[in-house]
């Protein structure tokens, strides 16, 4: 807690004054977030460190003062008046940083690891190590690692690089030679790194080059692991038989074996956890550099570090460790306990000048060496946690001046840098200089009462807790093997999910009636939301008329036509993604008219023809519309499928640097670059949930009433189409690492496509040039399948479905037999709108982004659909589509980007780039379709909800959710029978 201040003089104190308790607050609020749920850590903000500066005449005094005081903030008082952590953290006094010799970052890991609250487990820092070890290294003369013996001998002296003979100049790791040495020297070598920046060659000593360093640092890791030191001694030659023959045998058979393979391997370990990984690569972050380094060109590169880049290096390794310390991992008992940020505080030595600010983004000045190494320390920081994106650590320095620098803040006005980004400048991501009171009133003789903010305190250490845990999931695992067995076992028509088939009894089979499609006035319907926006401009050129801020969203949408497949019209969604679209505009320019904080929104239409074939088109019309206009046009909502003429589209809006917020396109190859965004799940997110689906629901009926879960796929797919290529090579991908088997039937509808048959090396994929053989290949692999039981994936777009399932019963040797489809959201409109029947034999299931009204736990969700209900009528065709959810919220979407920065300008500059750095910086709200919950320079909201729905007899019911539906509640993961299966990760 935050303690009283002590009697004697000098006590720790923090001013009072405006602002001081709100200040507070959200600082301990950082330190200590309050999630409920320990995966909503991931939605943590990067923050940048705050500076508090202290000023008047006791300055030097007050700015130790409040170190001490925030310092006891993470403590309390123990036994025998002994102070225990409550928080992880690093104190660093004006003296520690005046006395430090080298990077600053040693001494706050090493401050760090010795203040852990109890019972939190001891803190891994793998890869600070590592850092350490090779800092160290570059900071020490060539033969001063190892006094005696060179770094990388197996347990005695000898030379770098081989335990028994000289390392021959020239030699690098090279292929064949999994234990040869490397960087010696030779032209062209990535170790021979003997000029500036290698501390080895000064004083006539060897210069220093990658082979000797990497095992320099391969000796250190031997000399801290257990297996690695004893294969290393297994590796040494005993002295008792080194001179003789079996000295000879055991050098050129134990020392490969045991000695250079393990540092080959620990080579490449090393160099692809920190460089080649494109998710933990933090080393290549940290330089800049591509994630395809050798092991030779990684430590050659390491060579080169600056001591300005040895800091850089130790903070972004720093930020590694910690950031994977505090993922959260749902079983681990260890990372539970890992809730809080990893705080770090700074006394700041000397008299900051008043250009600190400015001093913070260039070189640093001489006038006080460890004023300046501070400083660039805080630099470092910034540029290193923001790289990184580190979101576990909080840094807070004190410091004093004999005047406030420039560019401070007030105390009152410095809460909000701890809270989300939006609560700070649009692309500002800097240090924070806050300004204390200066005044005597705000330096009373007592202390400050304590704060009541605390993290949690544990009664049981990890180890304890995860033999509890082991414990009691043994238990359970044995009280639920009768229910698993009677899983595995064949049932009854309860066993399937979802129920028996329409029309089915027992083994008997009743025709289900066929659906008749409601016929719908389709043009019309179209023109009446058309209407609805034109009223809505109406409305919004009034206001402007008035002297409000009005700006145009353009929609790229296909539009409806009498002359053209009233069919497939139907089911492409544009009428209800119209009205979604329509419904909130009226909605956000009502609430502009009541608040003058927000902006009024014109939408204009662009028809990109049918399917899409002229969005080329739209998209550079609506550049010249930017062009011509910089500050009217904002944003661009629509595109609701994915092609590759739409994928052009967004590439030119995206190359004009217009924002792009996609309705309903979900292939991940939609995402042309920073502008593009998008409301619905990727392609790839898609697959990954109807893959868990297909793999563990009981829906493939075995031939005795019941069923179980698919083992085998055939996945029908377009070749030709990006939404179709997209999903169904995601789906393969994900079911073979479920572990299941598949096969591919690619098929072109006739007037698309090159009209060339497609070729793949892929013995598993095959082209049928009809529906007819698409529908024969199918009924044939699943007789050639008989006992697996087998799902048929529909990748293809919906128009084509029907026309399969009356060959398949109509004109094949498997008609009458039990057929499981699965398809993507492309079947989830034909389905809604009457298009297909569902005999006995059928099984039916499709994915939505949206729950059916009346289900979803959201509140927002509800009070659309209420108004949608309100505009179109409580049966309307469309009501459980989810294109009008999508349509309305990529409006909410923008507007809000829009707002926020009309707000954050006090009105001026509003225009494309300034929504673009919101949308960029990350957007959390909630939706119709669910959370919008945009991370920082992600293109896809996170978690966003899919639903599996099984068709019966022209309605819907879901079988299984995911994702996060409503902001006061937990996303789904769990689905099926009370539970039992969990829903893929996001990234899975």
């Amino acid at each position: 807690m935050c303690g009283e201040g002590e009697d004697e003089a000098g006590s720790a104190h923090f001013p009072s004054g405006e602002g001081s308790e709100e200040f507070l607050e959200a600082w301990l609020a950082a330190a200590v977030p309050r999630e409920r749920r320990a995966r909503h850590r991931r939605r943590r903000a990067v923050l940048p460190p705050a500076v508090l500066v202290t000023t008047g005449a006791e300055r030097r005094e007050r700015a130790r003062r409040v170190s001490a005081w925030l310092d006891r903030c993470l403590h309390r008082q123990g036994p025998g008046r002994r102070l225990a952590a409550l928080v992880p953290h690093a104190t660093l006094s004006a003296a520690d940083i005046a006395a430090a010799t080298g990077p600053l970052t040693v001494p706050l890991a090493e401050r760090l690891g010795g203040n852990l609250p109890r019972r939190t487990g001891r803190l891994p820092l793998r890869n600070h190590r590592l850092a350490l070890d090779l800092v160290t290294r570059l900071g020490s003369p060539a033969d001063a690692a190892a006094p005696g013996a060179a770094p990388g001998t197996p347990g005695s002296p000898g030379t770098p690089g081989d335990p028994s003979r000289p390392a021959a100049a020239g030699t690098r790791d090279g292929a064949g030679d999994p234990g040869g040495t490397a960087g010696a020297g030779g032209a062209g070598d990535p170790g021979s790194a003997g000029g500036a920046g290698d501390p080895g060659s000064a004083g006539g000593a060897p210069p220093l080059t990658a082979t000797a360093l990497r095992d320099h640092c391969y000796d250190l890791r031997c000399q801290r692991g257990q297996l690695l030191g004893a294969l290393r001694s297994a590796g040494t030659v005993p002295d008792a038989v080194a001179g003789g023959a079996l000295g000879t045998l055991w050098r050129f058979l134990a020392e490969p074996l045991f000695f250079r393979l393990p540092r080959w391997w620990w080579g490449r370990h090393c160099t692809r956890r920190l460089v080649r990984s494109q998710r933990h690569g933090w080393y290549a972050r940290a330089r800049g550099l591509a994630h395809g380094y050798s092991s030779a060109e990684f430590f050659a590169d390491a060579l080169q570090l600056s001591p300005a880049d040895q800091e850089t290096v130790l903070l972004h390794a720093l930020f590694a460790d910690l950031g994977r310390a505090t993922a959260p991992v749902r079983l681990s008992p260890w990372r539970r306990r890992r809730s809080t940020r990893y705080v770090f505080l700074l006394e700041l030595p000397g008299a900051l000048p008043r250009d600190l600010g400015a001093r913070l983004a260039r070189p640093a000045h001489r006038e006080h060496p460890a004023a300046d190494r501070a400083t660039a320390f805080l630099r470092a920081y910034t540029r290193a946690v923001r790289d990184a994106g580190c979101t576990a650590t909080l840094l807070l320095a004190v410091g004093h001046a004999a005047a406030a620098p420039d560019g401070t803040t007030p105390l009152a006005a410095a809460a909000r840098h701890f809270g989300p980004p939006r609560g700070r400048e649009p692309g500002a991501f800097g240090p924070l200089l806050v300004t204390l009171p200066a005044g005597p009133g705000a330096w009373p003789a007592w202390g400050r009462a304590p704060l009541a903010v605390r993290p949690r305190e544990w009664r049981l250490g990890p180890a304890a807790a995860a033999s509890l845990q082991a414990t009691s999931a043994g238990l359970a695992a044995f009280g639920l093997l009768a229910t698993l067995v009677g899983h595995l076992a064949p049932g009854g028509e309860h066993d399937c999910l979802g129920g028996p088939p329409p029309g089915r009894s027992g083994s008997a089979v009743v025709p289900a009636p066929e659906p008749e499609p409601r016929p719908v006035p389709l043009q019309a319907e179209y023109r009446a939301a058309e209407a609805l926006i034109e009223e809505q401009n109406a409305r919004a050129e009034q206001a402007e008329a008035q002297g409000r801020v009005v700006r145009t969203v353009a929609y790229v949408g296909t539009p409806v036509s009498d002359d053209w497949d009233q069919e497939r019209q139907r089911s492409d969604g544009a009428v209800p993604e119209l009205r979604g679209i329509a419904l909130a505009q009226a909605q956000l320019n009502d609430e502009a008219r009541s608040d003058d904080q927000k902006i009024w929104l014109r939408v204009e239409l662009f028809d990109a023809g049918a399917h899409f074939a002229g969005a080329v088109e739209a998209a550079r019309e609506i550049v010249r519309l930017a062009e011509a206009d910089p500050e009217g046009l904002i944003g661009v909502v629509g595109f609701a499928q994915s092609w590759e003429v739409t994928q052009s589209a967004v590439r030119i809006l995206n190359a004009a640097e217009v924002p792009t917020l996609a309705t309903n396109a979900t292939a991940d190859e939609m995402q042309a670059g920073t502008y593009y965004h998008q409301l619905a799940p990727p392609s790839s997110r898609e697959a990954a949930i109807v893959s868990r689906f297909v793999h563990e629901a009981r829906i493939v009926e075995d031939g005795s009433g019941g069923c179980l879960p698919a083992r085998a796929a055939i996945v029908v797919q377009d070749p030709a189409d990006l939404y179709s290529k997209s999903v169904g090579d995601g789906f393969t991908r994900s079911f073979e690492a479920e572990g299941g088997t598949w096969r591919t039937l690619w098929h072109t509808p006739p007037g698309e496509g090159t009209g060339a048959p497609p070729r793949s090396p892929d013995t598993r994929i095959g082209w049928e040039s009809s529906i007819h053989g698409v529908a024969e290949a199918v009924c044939a692999q699943l007789r050639n399948a008989s006992g697996t039981p087998t799902v048929v994936f529909w990748a293809a777009r919906s128009r084509e479905l029907g026309a399969f399932l009356n060959d398949f019963e109509d004109s094949t040797d498997c008609s009458g037999d039990p057929l499981t489809v699965v398809g993507g959201n492309e079947l989830t409109n034909a389905a809604l709108s009457g298009m297909y029947r569902t005999p006995g034999w059928l099984r039916l299931y499709h994915d939505d982004h949206v729950l059916p009204v009346g289900e979803s736990p959201s509140a927002i969700t509800a009070e659309f659909n209420a108004r949608y209900a309100a505009a179109f009528g409580e049966d309307d065709l469309w009501r459980n589509d989810g294109h009008a959810a999508l349509g309305y919220d990529a409006m909410q979407v923008i507007a809000e980007a829009a707002n926020d920065a009309y707000g954050s300008t006090g009105g001026r500059g509003l225009n494309r780039e300034s929504v673009q750095v919101v949308l960029y910086g990350g957007v959390h709200k909630a939706g119709a379709s669910g959370v919008l919950d945009y991370r920082a320079g992600d293109p896809v909201p996170r978690n966003k909800p899919l639903v599996i729905l099984r068709y019966v007899d022209g309605h819907s019911e879901p079988v299984m959710s995911c994702g996060a539906f409503a902001v006061n509640q937990p996303p789904a993961e769990h689905w099926g029978p009370d539970g039992a299966y969990d829903c893929p990760e996001e990234g899975d």
